[in-house]
């Protein structure tokens, strides 16, 4: 049986409770509530007049309408406008959402947001530029305070896009969409900012069987017992230098119709390390502390993406592995390290799964945990791709944290066709007609 998390400890990802309550809306004209009103402002073109100020004032204060400028506006008792800088409008995705954030960060003590920026950039259709404003503004907003015994973050309690009737309906969609995929991001940091003390990997599974229960999936946890059962010595080897037990969980998704057969399918593995000691004595000081804690962004990645697949509805299968154990977390757990607790370095070998020989650095203990959950993976799910090859991708985020996540991005093997994205690192690949 897993051990008990501590009966006092805070639960460590907020934002699934937090975020169904936060109200996303489409309306036809700004609501007498909002406190705070974005509004686009281009480099030439006509200037609105919500600004109450024409161009060449505002250029006075140092505002052009470049990407990504804010002015902020009081208006006495009323709401506050915010210019929001648009450039020439022709925006891609991504920058119409760092606009939105922009918007989010320059209006920080507001909790009800107004803007009509959906409807600023060119070449972008209605559902995906929704999809994009609420992304970023919610994004922007995202603090993790449930450590904070007096926090002065103001969150942000409602978000209205305002818009003409003709394209209402599909910012409709594209906003929800833009809140779960939201949330997801939300969930994998959550999960990265939490203390290992908090987040054990226990307490992980515990998230992933909630997320998997709210979300429609179908989920397995494999304690330690079962992964003895299966073969999984390497990781027990390792977790030996940890007071923590360590557990794997298994995510299915299955679309709907879909019988299993003549169907794509995509197996995603993610690591979980809680807390990674490993090579203390050589790590810096500064910042390592954060890191250490960081090295289970993986597992967070993968549990975030798959969270949002019932609403994505993807045409494919997807099963997911997020091997998750805890390492040492003191110096005395560490010292025990070397001398026996814990699988050695040099000693690369489990049953059943993969052989590796002299691994001689710590990096590599942490592609044990990769191949044992690719391999157990592969012997249920079958990913095919060009040139009869089948692949399990690491998934890393790219934003764990607020201003950007520690993410382990070097490959086991030389990169396979998911290089290009920074967002993926292929960890391996074999013959798809070889036995699993």
């Amino acid at each position: 049986m897993a051990k008990a998390s501590l009966s006092n400890a805070p639960h460590p990802a907020p934002s699934l409770k937090l975020l169904p309550k936060l109200k996303v809306s489409v309306v036809r004209s700004a609501p007498s509530t909002a406190t705070a009103i974005g509004v686009p402002v281009g480099t030439r073109g006509a200037f609105p007049r919500e600004v109450g100020f024409d161009r060449e004032a505002l250029a006075g204060a140092g505002f052009e309408g470049k990407l990504g400028q804010t002015f902020v506006i009081p208006h006495g008792k009323g709401a506050i406008v915010v210019a929001v800088g648009i450039g020439d409008g022709k925006l891609t995705v991504a920058q119409l959402r760092d606009a939105a954030a922009a918007f989010a960060r320059a209006a920080s003590r507001h909790p009800e947001l107004t803007t009509t920026l959906a409807d600023a950039a060119t070449g972008i259709g209605p559902k995906d530029a929704a999809e994009a404003v609420v992304e970023g503004i919610l994004l922007a907003r995202y603090r993790y305070e449930i450590l904070k015994s007096d926090s002065t973050d103001i969150r942000l309690k409602e978000l209205t896009l305002v818009t003409s009737a003709d394209r209402g309906k599909a910012q409709s969609a594209g906003a929800q969409l833009g809140k779960t995929m939201a949330g997801a991001a939300m969930l994998a940091r959550d999960l990265a900012n939490a203390p290992a003390k908090v987040l054990t990997a226990a307490k992980m599974a515990d998230v992933a069987v909630e997320v998997a229960h709210d979300r429609g999936l179908q989920v397995e946890v494999f304690d330690k017992s079962d992964l003895a059962k299966m073969g999984c010595g390497g990781m027990l080897g390792v977790n030996a230098g940890s007071t923590e037990p360590p557990r794997m969980v298994k995510l299915t998704y299955k679309p709907k119709g879909n019988k299993g057969k003549g169907g794509a399918h995509l197996a995603m593995v993610g690591k979980g390390i809680m807390y990674d000691s490993g090579g203390i004595n050589l790590k810096p000081a500064q910042g390592m502390q954060l890191y250490m804690k960081m090295d289970m962004a993986g597992a967070a990645a993968v549990l975030g993406a798959m969270s949002v697949l019932r609403a994505a509805r993807p045409t494919v299968s997807a099963a997911t592995r997020l091997v998750e154990r805890r390492y040492a977390q003191s110096r005395r757990c560490a010292a025990r390290l070397h001398h026996g607790c814990a699988l050695p370095a040099g000693v690369g070998r489990w049953p059943a799964v993969v052989t590796l020989r002299h691994l001689r650095n710590d990096e590599v203990r942490h592609r044990r945990f990769l191949a044992l959950a690719r391999g157990h993976g592969c012997r249920r799910t079958t990913v095919r791709r060009p040139g009869g090859q089948f692949h399990a991708a690491e998934v890393a985020p790219h934003d764990a944290r607020r201003e950007g996540g520690h993410a382990d991005r070097s490959p086991a093997v030389p990169a396979g066709p998911g290089a290009a994205d920074p967002l993926i690192q292929w960890s391996g690949r074999r013959s798809a007609t070889r036995p699993g």
